[in-house]
């Protein structure tokens, strides 16, 4: 038997899944993390696009994680953002109010990064649970640059094709992935595209969560597939147009206070689905949780307007009146003749 086939047998008897174990690690991430993301130029793709550079702040508190980013000055990039997100609610800093959003309304942003925000559908290890809801994974032993690691499958098949993901748990940073492969197969137009992360680093802090410190990031796109191979879900399509991204952490340090979104100037008001509710210009760093609070009842869309009761049916109703006459006469009817009898 293999060490990672070992470890495999371990982690099953003691009823915990890799993922399990991964969420418990984030659980006790106490953490702020200063990092450089930089986009490279795609592969042969004949443009020579200069990369594109962020600078962003990123701390968690395993609960509740608060981004900061900015372009780096000089090269292209994006507008500056900061937003706080559980996975399910997504507060975002706009110029003069700040946005609520739950559910499907609380996507992050897509040129955001972070050091578990990979640009998948969200940041890991929600995006299990958010893209592969019920779905039971395949466990597998594996290895990883020597390292054994425990890889789950899912694979999910949806109306336009199917998208599965691999992840790699590597128990020797506290069961973050140490590679996470993502594919997802159209087969509607024969395209599949990927995208593949590998973890090259990771910090432990004093809380004893490890976080991802430094990452590599491919994806690409192949086109022309054949619809009927692609059902299989031993395919795995790859090559065809490629782009690179690379996240290095320029500090690490303990976080010593909660996630709260950082105000700079005025702020009128805190806006939901369900509308807005004013401000004082001036308010102090808000958490996730405040923010719910202020907005109240508003985080949610007003309930439609419930459709007016439909008018009987005329014809239904003269139907009925008329079988209502006729009873009444033949009653009468019946009683004159009884009485004619006697």
């Amino acid at each position: 038997m293999t060490f990672a086939t070992a470890m495999i047998l371990g982690v099953l008897a003691s009823g915990l899944t890799p993922l399990e174990r991964s969420q418990a690690n984030y659980a006790v991430t106490r953490a702020k993390v200063q990092f450089r993301f930089a986009y490279d130029r795609l592969a042969g793709s004949g443009v020579e696009d200069p990369a594109t550079v962020i600078l962003g702040t990123w701390a968690c508190d395993g609960r509740t994680e608060h981004l900061r980013w900015r372009p780096e000055e000089g090269g292209p990039g994006l507008a500056a953002d900061e937003v706080l997100w559980n996975g399910t609610t997504l507060v975002s800093r706009r110029p003069r109010s700040l946005e609520v959003a739950e559910g499907e309304g609380a996507a992050l942003p897509e040129d955001a990064r972070s050091p578990l925000w990979w640009g998948m559908a969200t940041s890991f290890p929600h995006m299990i649970e958010s893209v592969f809801p019920g779905v039971t994974p395949e466990l597998l032993p594996g290895v990883r640059d020597g390292r054994p690691v425990e890889v789950e499958s899912y694979h999910k098949i949806s109306e336009s094709g199917w998208i599965r993901i691999e992840v790699a748990y590597d128990p020797s940073i506290g069961w973050l992935p140490r590679t996470a492969r993502l594919i997802k197969f159209d087969r509607g137009s024969g395209t599949a595209t990927g995208l593949t992360v590998e973890v090259q680093e990771a910090w432990r802090c004093a809380s004893g969560g490890y976080v991802p410190t430094g990452w590599d990031c491919e994806t690409w796109e192949l086109g022309g597939l054949d619809a009927k191979n692609g059902e299989s879900p031993d395919f795995t399509p790859m090559g065809g147009r490629r782009a690179t991204a690379h996240f290095r952490a320029t500090s690490s340090l303990d976080l010593d206070a909660r996630p709260a979104i950082i105000t700079t100037g005025p702020v009128r008001a805190i806006e939901g689905p369900g509308g807005s509710v004013p401000l004082a210009l001036e308010v102090p760093p808000i958490t996730l949780d405040e923010a719910r609070r202020l907005l109240g009842p508003k985080i949610k869309a007003p309930s439609p307007p419930k459709a007016p009761a439909e008018s009987p049916n005329r014809d239904a109703a003269a139907v009925l009146l008329a079988l209502a006459t006729a009873g009444l006469i033949a009653w009468t009817a019946v009683r004159a003749a009884a009485r004619w009898l006697q």
